[in-house]
Protein backbone atom coordinates (compact mmCIF):
# COMPACT_ATOMS: atom_id res chain seq x y z
CA UNK A 1 0.00 0.00 0.00
CA UNK A 2 1.57 3.21 -1.31
CA UNK A 3 0.75 6.01 1.56
CA UNK A 4 2.52 9.14 1.17
CA UNK A 5 3.37 10.99 4.39
CA UNK A 6 4.43 14.37 2.88
CA UNK A 7 1.00 14.51 0.86
CA UNK A 8 -1.45 17.04 1.70
CA UNK A 9 -3.71 14.70 2.03
CA UNK A 10 -4.12 13.10 5.23
CA UNK A 11 -2.92 9.56 5.75
CA UNK A 12 -6.21 8.12 7.23
CA UNK A 13 -7.83 9.29 4.19
CA UNK A 14 -5.39 7.80 1.85
CA UNK A 15 -5.89 4.56 3.71
CA UNK A 16 -9.45 4.95 3.12
CA UNK A 17 -9.26 5.46 -0.36
CA UNK A 18 -6.88 2.52 -0.76
CA UNK A 19 -9.55 0.15 0.89
CA UNK A 20 -12.51 1.55 -1.06
CA UNK A 21 -9.89 1.19 -4.11
CA UNK A 22 -9.79 -3.00 -3.20
CA UNK A 23 -13.09 -2.99 -2.37
CA UNK A 24 -14.33 -2.07 -5.49
CA UNK A 25 -11.79 -3.78 -7.66
CA UNK A 26 -13.33 -7.17 -5.51
CA UNK A 27 -10.23 -7.93 -3.82
CA UNK A 28 -11.88 -7.61 -0.44
CA UNK A 29 -15.33 -8.90 -0.64
CA UNK A 30 -18.63 -8.46 1.69
CA UNK A 31 -18.34 -10.64 4.45
CA UNK A 32 -14.63 -10.47 4.46
CA UNK A 33 -12.52 -9.22 7.25
CA UNK A 34 -10.46 -6.24 6.69
CA UNK A 35 -6.38 -6.65 7.34
CA UNK A 36 -5.07 -5.61 10.66
CA UNK A 37 -3.44 -2.43 11.00
CA UNK A 38 0.16 -4.60 11.05
CA UNK A 39 -0.99 -6.23 8.12
CA UNK A 40 -1.78 -2.70 6.28
CA UNK A 41 1.25 -1.82 7.05
CA UNK A 42 3.43 -4.18 5.93
CA UNK A 43 1.66 -3.91 2.12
Amino acid sequence: MDLEVNSFIPLYQQLYDNIRKKIAAGIYKPGDKLPSEGDLCKE
